[in-house]
């Protein structure tokens, strides 16, 4: 999955200063630790595991000025595998996109 950042949060990624980016919204919630998400098309990392908040307010307090209060989420917090990052996105593998298409198609076809 491609995610697009600002430059400063690309850069402290990608030198290990930052070890999460946060999502809102249910185009996330197939994400799952071990797959792979790629930064601006020019780096990618795995993901070591995801938090889910429903509420804003249930964020932890270091991420919760990142969308305004009445954000109506869902909230995903992707954290950094640490060592993970390559400036490449194309390391993304094959079978990790092939897995996050199964889930999704899996979770649509399982709904009523």
């Amino acid at each position: 999955m491609l995610l697009y950042i600002k430059q400063r949060y690309y850069d402290e990624i990608v030198s290990g200063a930052k070890t999460y980016e946060i999502r809102a919204g249910t185009r996330y919630r197939n994400v799952t630790a071990g797959d792979c998400l790629s930064l601006n098309g020019r780096a990618s990392f795995t993901v070591e595991r995801v938090e889910r908040f429903d509420r804003m307010s249930d964020l932890p307090e270091d991420v919760s000025d990142c969308y305004a209060a009445d954000h109506p989420g869902p909230f995903f917090v992707f954290h950094v595998k640490s060592g993970s990052v390559r400036l490449s996105a194309a390391n993304c593998s094959s079978a990790t996109r092939r897995r996050a298409v199964a889930r999704d198609t899996s979770r649509r076809d399982a709904t009523p």
